[in-house]
């Protein structure tokens, strides 16, 4: 592997994508995509990135047969150094033969033999089973493993399947299953996949179902899909739906369903952030809404004509992945309850939008928005619970936002022409997550912030035209993320003093001016630091403006006395702050727990 310049990984999948193939090796390699769709064009880049460097690239899980779109990109990809590779994985001969040089090219993966079947089943299924247990489920074990044909994807799904069951009577229940005798199904592992699914409460079925309508091999948020759960209807109504969003995933990961786990900690809990779908896997989720679709109706669009989408009457979640040309494209989504449309090049929210009536949650980002007011139709959106708006060059929020009283989640995030928030939106008593990153121009929170009695995330990184954070966030007790805080023109420190759920990172400004810093140490006193025991990282500027000189050294004094007063908690190194040295003009303290 060492002796190739690039090592390149793209999936494929269906439909094949030439363009976007093509975009996916020139980031791979090192490039940056073309800001262009002109397939012509864009293997003009390709070839110039690649041109003399020798390398390996794999397009996995290839489907088309059709030459004719291959043909281009492999003409375009001899531009390589001598002794690259191309690796094609595929699930069809015929596709193999197309692409391949001839059948000498063609390698015909293996089976497990019956052994090693069994020792990757055993290994899930006897997990936290005692050897008399073990032994129990030997001899019927091994008769299920012959079920798995030497496919190690039906060891570990099945394995998975047995791990919850503790009686020999539903490991043979297993064994005997009606399921081995459907004759309809489209893949043989799909008969595996069944069994495990049919042992899914009708909710969990449905949660996974949802996870069909991203593309193979996409990176899934399990924030994002949680929420695309509770706007879906699955997990109720309840104030306590992350937590039960996040124990539906656990069940279904721990299925096998799902794998590539990224994970994340804070304060010594680890959790998964992220997740994909194996290919069959995603095959079968397919599957499953082919066979159920009178109940669910969902598409991500990629073959999909934007002509046609305007005639469907009855899908539930749409997500569409370009460009959308149909002014009257929402005339027919009745019944839609998910809807993205972002990065498709709108100038404008589609007309009608507001008949979305069931609408729960919507992405518009970034699209170049060019009518000031366009929120309004939105706003009519009465059961929207979620509204996700980043870089739409949007200019001002209506007043009608807070008509939009069932919001949990508003992202405003990349928008820097916005200047304030109107006081209706504190109508929003269900908002849980305000993002107003990179809001470069907004200067101040609204005043009535001290209703939005459920809030728990405010992103507000780089708002750096922040004059004034209001008394009302004090009254925010619920609130885990606060990016950033100051004292500036009135700002109390000391308002922090009850948000001791504060998690993460913390980015703190301290403003010192001449005269008597006493009333600033004691205001740093009372924001009592040493009881937000969750924050992670913490960050402390002073910025003194208005001192220079002499006043700067006598000053000094001061910032010690200020980071006495703070007092993080215990846990923080001490030897970390007393090791820094104050600068003339402004000091950065980087503390880490």
């Amino acid at each position: 592997m060492s002796c190739f310049q690039l090592r390149i990984w793209i999936c494929v999948s269906d439909p094949f994508d030439e363009v976007g193939i093509a975009n996916e090796i020139i980031v791979g390699a090192g490039g940056s995509k073309p800001n262009t769709n002109q397939f012509e064009r864009v293997l003009k880049c390709l070839n110039k990135t690649i041109f003399g460097k020798k390398f390996l690239l794999v397009l996995d899980d290839v489907w088309t047969e059709d030459s004719t779109k291959w043909e281009p990109l492999r003409i375009c990809l001899k531009g390589g150094g001598l002794g690259s590779r191309i690796l094609v994985t595929t699930r069809n001969e015929r596709v193999a033969l197309m692409m391949s040089s001839g059948k000498n090219d063609i390698h015909h993966l293996g089976h497990l033999s019956h052994e090693e079947c069994w020792l990757l089943l055993s290994r899930i299924a006897f997990s936290g089973k005692s050897e008399k247990e073990r032994e129990k489920f030997q001899n019927i074990g091994r008769k299920i493993v012959n079920k798995c044909k030497g496919l190690p994807l039906a060891a570990k799904t099945l394995g998975s399947l047995l791990q919850f069951k503790n009686s020999v009577e539903a490991w043979d229940n297993v064994l005997n299953s009606e399921i081995w005798e459907l004759e309809e199904v489209e893949d043989d592992l799909f008969r595996h996949l069944l069994l495990s699914y049919k042992e899914l409460s009708p909710t969990l079925q449905r949660c996974f179902s949802n996870c069909a309508v991203f593309p193979k091999d996409t990176e899934i948020s399990v924030e994002g899909i949680i929420r695309r759960w509770l706007a879906m209807g699955y997990l109720g109504y309840s104030s306590d739906w992350e937590v039960r969003g996040r124990e539906y995933f656990d069940k279904l990961a721990m299925r096998s369903l799902f794998q590539d786990f990224s994970r994340t900690s804070n304060f010594d809990e680890e959790s998964i952030a992220s997740f994909k779908m194996h290919d069959i896997i995603h095959d079968f989720a397919q599957f499953l809404r082919k066979s159920v679709g009178s109940r669910m109706r969902e598409t991500n669009c990629q073959a999909c004509s934007p002509l046609l989408v305007s005639q469907v009457e009855k899908y539930r979640s749409l997500f569409l992945t370009r460009e959308l040309y149909d002014p009257h494209f929402c005339d027919g989504l009745t019944s839609v309850r998910l809807l993205s449309l972002a990065n498709c090049g709108l100038r404008g929210i589609p007309e009608e939008i507001e008949k979305l009536i069931h609408l729960r949650w919507l992405d518009l980002s970034w699209n170049n928005f060019m009518v000031e007011g366009d929120l309004k139709s939105i706003c009519k959106l009465y059961c929207l619970q979620f509204l996700l708006v980043p870089g739409c060059n949007l200019k001002e929020i209506p007043l009608e936002i807070g008509n939009l009283i069932q919001l949990k989640e508003l992202d405003l995030s990349y928008n820097e022409l916005i200047e304030e928030l109107p006081e209706s939106m504190c109508n929003l008593r269900e908002l849980e997550s305000l993002n107003i990153n990179s809001c470069t121009a907004l200067v101040r929170l609204p005043q009535g912030i001290h209703r939005l009695v459920n809030l728990k995330h405010l992103y507000n990184e780089y708002t750096e035209f922040f004059k004034q954070y209001p008394q009302g966030l004090a009254q925010l007790t619920s609130l885990v993320t606060l990016e950033n805080f100051g004292n500036q023109d009135g700002s109390k420190l000391g308002w922090l003093k009850n948000l001791n759920r504060l998690s993460k990172s913390l980015e703190l400004t301290i403003e010192l001016s001449s005269g008597d810093d006493s009333s600033v140490v004691e205001d740093a006193r009372e924001a009592e630091l040493r009881n937000k025991k969750r924050i992670r990282n913490l960050e402390i500027f002073f910025n003194e403006s208005t001192m220079g000189g002499e006043e700067v050294v006598k000053e000094a004094s001061a910032w010690n006395d200020i980071l006495d007063a703070l007092e993080p908690h215990p846990n923080l190194p001490t030897s970390e702050m007393d090791s820094i040295a104050p600068q003339p003009t402004h000091m950065y303290l980087p503390l880490r727990l």
